[in-house]
């Protein structure tokens, strides 16, 4: 009779908290690594290096942050980006000038927030490889469809679909003006 060996995976692997080739791969190249994860609210990112007593976080930035600087709205694409720009800010105060990124064992798809957050760290200055083709329009990382779409709404769809927004006191249909006083309130207080 055979006997079979069965090999019990790492419990990190087994939760889908830890993808272990990947993240030997990340190390391998000796770079800060970027580490974007979502929340059911929230989207966050830190800079993190290795080191031999386990991860060090270097720079972090939260999109619950943004309330701060009055941009309301915490996961949706544009305040993906300006996490991104914010982070990018902090690691270029920090001295850092590079990053690869690190998103887990999250599915990457091309336009969607993960890669709104890239766009602000690239667009801060901070250089990372990345694929063009994957990057949002700028239309929809300064928020013009959000506020097209809201613009097209009647009136009681508009209050369904925005109850969120218009809760705390923000209306969806000057998002774009809201993004880029945000951006501007970023470079200013050099983070």
């Amino acid at each position: 009779m055979s006997k079979v060996r069965h090999e019990i995976p790492l419990k990190r692997r087994r939760n889908k908290e830890t993808d272990y080739r990947k993240r030997l791969a990340l190390l391998k190249s000796e770079k800060h690594r970027i580490v974007i994860r979502k929340s059911n609210k929230y989207i966050n990112a830190q800079l993190v290096k290795y080191s031999t007593h386990g991860d060090e976080t270097v720079v972090s930035a939260f999109s619950r942050e943004l309330n701060k600087l009055g941009f309301v709205g915490t996961k949706n694409i544009p305040s993906c980006y300006l996490t991104g720009y914010l982070l990018g800010k902090k690691a270029l105060s920090k001295g850092l000038k590079e990053a690869i990124v690190d998103i887990g064992i999250q599915t990457p798809q091309h336009k969607s927030r993960l890669f709104a957050m890239v766009k602000g760290i690239l667009d801060a200055g901070l250089a990372v490889p990345f694929d063009v083709k994957a990057l949002p329009t700028e239309n929809m990382l300064s928020g013009k469809t959000i506020e097209d779409y809201a613009k097209s709404l009647d009136k009681e769809k508009f209050e369904k679909k925005f109850s969120a927004y218009l809760k705390q006191g923000f209306d969806p249909k000057n998002m774009v003006n809201a993004f880029n006083t945000t951006k501007k309130k970023i470079d200013e207080n050099k983070v």
